[in-house]
């Protein structure tokens, strides 16, 4: 369960923001351990902004511990899955 506030994402995701308009368009991201943790976030949160890209692959990543972003994950997963989760 998400328990904690990640402190500096704020910058994070503004520097991934720059690079996805700068340096972009992406096919997709790959994420390991951490970065499969915030490469999951990404994706959550293709439909609110600049950032976008066909597929995400997570390699040993783990579930988002932020409480405000954790509930955009959660927001982001299709409720067909969600009742899966659920059981």
């Amino acid at each position: 369960p998400a328990t904690m506030r990640y402190v500096g994402f704020d910058k994070t995701l503004e520097h991934i923001e720059k690079a996805f308009v700068e340096e972009g368009p992406f096919d997709g991201v790959v994420g390991f351990s951490q970065g499969g943790c915030l490469a999951g976030l990404l994706a959550a949160m293709q439909p609110r902004g600049v950032i976008k890209f066909n597929f995400c692959v997570l390699i040993s990543g783990f579930y988002c511990r932020d409480v405000e972003l954790c509930k955009l994950q959660l927001e982001a997963v299709p409720e067909r899955h969600q009742q899966e989760l659920a059981r």
